[in-house]
């Protein structure tokens, strides 16, 4: 068979006698997608010479054939995901599940309340609904700034507490106690009811979150009535 064939794109492929059917296959062969190219390739394309061999046509076409396959597969992939109309697809009796991990930053004094939402759409049959879920969360302060606030709160408090006594110099006596170490009781027992208070009768009945405020409030109350609160203890431990 004699004579020439033009392509799609203009290329022009010799039919003479030295040309067998499968170059012929080969010029009509239609690409689809990047496994006709991978077969293509394959097909008609022999493997690239050794290193040491000069490079020829055939090597150079088979290079520039192989750039267009990867080409074809990037393609593929943007149009796979602008393509996609949901994240799956639930069969009857099955379920799906996907998990957020949501970071939030701590505040340093107050808590902070977020409003976190979900909205999605689905499809039931022909039929597209929509459903919405939300959830409040707070975030408490870090915990060692109301620490802080609860230990310089105790000293206030065992220092207002020596000035509302009969002595008659308050300050002198706050640094005699701290010499001694008694000055700090306070502090101690205002930092260990403060972190457990949540988990008592009296921390699960007041509605005060955990803040600056409920840190200042045990703080001070400590301070003004440590000698109270370790007798107390005394007497629940047998001591």
């Amino acid at each position: 068979m004699k004579g020439l064939l033009t392509g799609i794109g203009g290329e022009v492929f010799d039919l003479s006698d030295d040309r067998d059917d499968d170059s012929l296959a080969g010029a009509l062969f239609k690409i689809e997608s990047s496994e006709d190219a991978d077969l293509a390739l394959k097909k008609w394309f022999t493997p690239s010479a050794p290193e040491q061999s000069p490079p020829n046509d055939e090597d150079t076409l088979r290079s520039i054939f192989e750039a267009k396959i990867d080409q074809l597969r990037r393609v593929e992939a943007k149009v796979t995901e602008t393509d996609s109309t949901g994240l799956t697809t639930i069969e009857p009796g099955s379920s799906f599940v996907r998990t957020y991990v949501v970071k939030f930053r701590r505040p340093a004094l107050e808590p902070r309340k977020y409003q976190l939402g979900f909205e999605g759409e689905y499809e039931a049959g022909e039929a597209q609904r929509t459903i919405s879920v939300a959830t409040h969360l707070q975030i408490s302060p870090y915990p060692l700034s109301l620490n802080l606030v609860v230990i310089v709160a105790a000293l206030l408090g065992a220092f207002v507490r020596e000035a509302l006594s009969d002595i008659s110099n308050p300050l002198q006596e706050t640094f005699l106690q701290a010499n001694n170490g008694k000055l700090f009781v306070g502090p101690i027992v205002a930092l260990v009811f403060f972190n457990a208070y949540e988990y008592t009768s009296l921390g699960k009945g007041l509605t005060m979150a955990v803040s600056w405020r409920s840190a200042l409030l045990i703080g001070t109350l400590c301070g003004l009535a440590d000698d109270r609160i370790v007798s107390a203890l005394k007497a629940l431990i047998g001591v």
